[in-house]
C-alpha cells in the first residue's frame, strides 16, 4: 500500500503531473484516476509497476478542482484533492477617463473562475486599491487618482474551490516615521488563522500568528523612509493563500538646520536624517515667493545660494524636504531663541521677565513657569509675536522658579530659560516689650508665609547694631539681655531664603528706667524745710519726679532736671 499523503502533484494551466514513491514489495501496476469535482467526469491511466511512478493528464480545464486516486495491486489509497492553476485574463486594457480616473477592461479566458481581484499600485508598488469583482465582470473604473502619476494595475483570477485570499490588504504609515499598520478584509468562506509577515531589505522579518477575528497589525520600531512588504497568509482546511502589499514609513526630517550668510550669499547646512532617503529638495523663499527650488543628492550636508540677486539685509527663509520614494518630510530653519532673557522684577508674589526678540521670523512665544524643585507646570501663557515680557502673579513667597520662553514658528521651536526667586515674605505683628525689666527686652512676631530658611534679628541702639542674631524658621521670639536701663531700642526682623531677604519689619521698645540710689532727707535744723539728696540713676532717663506725702497724702509733686541731685521742699 502507498504511504499516507505521499503523492506529489504538479499542475500547469491545463496539465497535471502526479508522482508517488513506489509501494513496498512487488507491484504489478498502478491505476491512477483523475476525477473532475465539478462535473464528476473521470480520466484513468494504468502505470506498470516496473515503470517510473508518475502519470500525466492533459487537456484539463483551468481553475478546476480535481481528485486523484492511485490504486496499487497491493492496496488502494486516495490522495488529497489538488487544483490546476487558473489561467489569467486576456486582453487587459487601461485607458484614462480623466485626470483623476482610469478605466480597466479585459476579456475572460477559458476555464473556470470564481471571482476577479483588481490591484492598483503606485510607482513604489504600494497597494492603493484592492477591488473584488464577480466572475462575470469585464471592466472597472478606478477613481480618486493623482494627475500625471504612473500606476500599475494587476487583475488576479481566483479559481473555483480555492481557499480565497484576504482582500483590501493595505500597509499604511499614518504619517509615522517608525511604524506601519497592516489591515485587510477576511476572505470569503471563513479562515482559521493568519500569518502576517513584514519584510524589508536590511531588516529582520517580523512574523505574527493572529486569530481569525483580528484583521490588522501594527509594526513598531521600523526604520524611517524604508519600503516594507507585508504578506498575509490565510489558512483554512489545510489550504492557505497569500496576499501581499507594500508600504513605506515617512522619512525622517533633517536636524540642526541653520542658515548663515554675508551681503550676497546664503549658506544652508543640516545634519542628515535617520533611516533611508534618496535626496533632498531645497526651497528658498522671500516671503511667499519661491526664489530657488533645488534637488541635491543624499550625501549633501549644505547648500549655497549666491547667484539669485539676494538683497543685503533682507530676511529670507529656507526649507529642506527629505524624499524617500514618493514620500517627503520638510523641515524649516529652527527659529532663534529670545535674547537677553532676564528677571526684571520680583516681589513676594510675582515675577516679571523681559527679553529681546530674536532675529528672523516667528509666530509667537510660549512662556512657562515651573517650580525649580518639580517638573509640574505652575503657569503657561501663549503670547503674540510682538511680546517682550510677561509677569506671573499669585506666587509663593520665597519660591524658586524656572521661567522658559519658547519661540514658536510652525511646528518648530527654540527655548531660553532663566531661574528666579520670589522675595521672602516679611513677618507681621512685630512687638518689642520690656516686660517690666530694666535690662532686657523681648521681640515677638507672627511667622512669615511661604518658604524661608531663617530670620535675621538686629537690635539697634543709638543708630548702632549692638546685637545680630540668626534664628531658625520655626522661631517667633527673641530675648535680649544686659541692656541699658531706660534706653530706647529698635528691633529689625528680616526673613531669609537662600540668601534672599524680605522687606524689613521694625519695632521700637524701651527698657524700664533704673531707680536712683542713696536717697537722703535733711531738715537742716528748720521746721518748715526739707532737703532731698540722691545719686543719679544708671542708664538713660529724661528727668526726675520728686514727691512728698504725709499720711499717704501727696503734698507736692515736682519735676526736676536729669542733672539735678538735690531738691528742697
Amino acid at each position: 500500500q502507498l504511504g499516507q499523503g505521499q503523492a506529489i502533484y504538479k499542475s500547469l494551466s491545463a496539465v497535471m503531473r502526479v508522482s508517488w514513491p513506489p509501494s513496498a514489495g512487488h507491484v504489478d501496476w498502478y491505476n491512477v484516476t483523475l476525477e473532475d469535482m465539478s462535473s464528476g467526469s473521470q480520466q484513468s491511466t494504468r502505470i506498470m509497476g516496473s515503470a517510473a511512478p508518475q502519470a500525466e493528464f492533459n487537456s484539463l480545464i483551468p481553475g478546476t478542482l480535481y481528485k486523484v486516486s492511485v490504486v496499487a495491486s497491493a492496496g488502494n489509497k486516495s490522495a488529497t484533492p489538488v487544483h490546476t492553476m487558473t489561467t489569467t485574463v486576456d486582453s487587459l486594457h487601461v485607458a484614462s477617463l480623466s485626470s483623476h480616473s482610469l478605466s480597466v477592461s479585459w476579456r475572460i479566458s477559458s476555464g473556470r473562475a470564481e471571482k476577479f481581484r483588481v490591484l492598483l499600485m503606485d510607482q513604489d508598488r504600494v497597494l492603493l486599491k484592492n477591488i473584488t469583482l464577480k466572475n462575470s465582470s469585464t471592466s472597472v473604473e478606478l477613481e480618486g487618482l493623482q494627475p500625471g502619476t504612473r500606476y500599475t494595475i494587476t487583475v488576479v483570477t481566483e479559481a473555483v474551490g480555492l481557499q480565497t485570499a484576504v482582500t483590501d490588504l493595505l500597509l499604511k504609515n499614518n504619517n509615522s516615521s517608525d511604524s506601519l499598520r497592516a489591515s485587510w478584509h477576511p476572505p470569503e468562506g471563513g479562515v482559521e488563522s493568519y500569518l502576517v509577515t513584514l519584510r524589508a531589505p536590511g531588516s529582520a522579518p517580523q512574523q505574527h500568528h493572529l486569530p481569525p477575528n483580528i484583521t490588522q497589525r501594527v509594526f513598531d520600531g521600523l526604520t524611517p523612509g524604508r519600503s516594507y512588504e507585508v504578506s498575509v497568509s490565510s489558512s483554512a482546511g489545510g489550504q492557505s493563500t497569500e496576499s501581499k502589499s507594500t508600504g513605506r514609513t515617512v522619512p525622517d526630517q533633517v536636524s540642526a538646520l541653520s542658515m548663515s550668510g554675508d551681503a550676497r550669499t546664503l549658506r544652508l547646512s543640516w545634519s542628515p536624517p535617520r533611516g533611508d532617503w534618496e535626496n533632498y529638495n531645497i526651497l528658498l523663499r522671500n516671503g511667499s515667493a519661491v526664489l530657488a527650488n533645488d534637488t541635491v543628492g543624499r550625501e549633501s550636508r549644505q547648500h549655497t545660494f549666491s547667484v539669485l540677486g539676494l538683497v543685503p539685509g533682507r530676511l529670507y527663509s529656507a526649507e529642506v524636504t527629505v524624499h524617500s520614494g514618493m514620500l517627503g518630510n520638510a523641515a524649516r530653519c529652527t527659529p532663534r531663541p529670545v535674547q537677553q532673557l532676564l528677571v526684571r522684577q520680583a516681589d513676594e508674589t510675582s515675577l516679571s521677565v523681559l527679553w529681546t526678540r530674536p532675529l528672523g521670523q516667528w509666530d509667537g512665544f510660549t512662556v512657562v513657569l515651573r517650580r525649580a524643585t518639580a517638573a509640574a507646570v505652575v503657569a503657561q501663557r501663549v503670547l503674540g509675536w510682538e511680546a517682550k515680557g510677561y509677569t506671573f502673579n499669585s506666587l509663593t513667597p520665597g519660591g524658586r522658579y524656572i521661567v522658559t520662553v519658547t519661540t514658536n514658528s510652525g511646528n518648530l521651536s527654540s527655548s531660553a530659560s532663566v531661574t528666579a526667586r520670589t522675595t521672602p515674605a516679611q513677618v507681621s505683628g512685630l512687638q518689642l516689650s520690656n516686660l517690666g525689666s530694666t535690662d532686657s527686652l523681648q521681640a515677638r512676631w507672627e511667622p512669615a508665609s511661604g518658604h524661608l530658611d531663617s530670620y535675621q534679628v538686629l537690635l539697634v541702639y543709638d543708630s548702632s547694631v549692638i546685637k545680630n542674631e540668626s534664628v531658625m524658621a520655626n522661631t517667633s521670639s527673641v530675648n535680649f539681655q544686659a541692656l541699658r536701663p531706660g534706653a530706647l531700642y529698635r528691633v529689625v526682623v528680616t526673613t531669609v531664603r537662600a540668601g534672599h531677604v524680605s522687606r524689613q519689619m521694625v519695632a521700637e521698645g524701651r527698657t524700664v528706667p533704673a531707680a536712683v540710689s542713696d536717697v537722703r532727707v535733711s531738715n537742716n535744723g528748720r521746721t518748715d524745710f526739707l532737703s532731698v539728696y540722691w545719686r543719679h540713676a544708671a542708664g538713660d532717663f529724661d528727668l526726675y519726679q520728686v514727691f512728698i506725702k504725709h499720711s499717704n497724702v501727696f503734698l507736692q509733686n515736682k519735676t526736676v532736671s536729669e542733672v539735678t541731685e538735690v531738691f528742697c521742699f
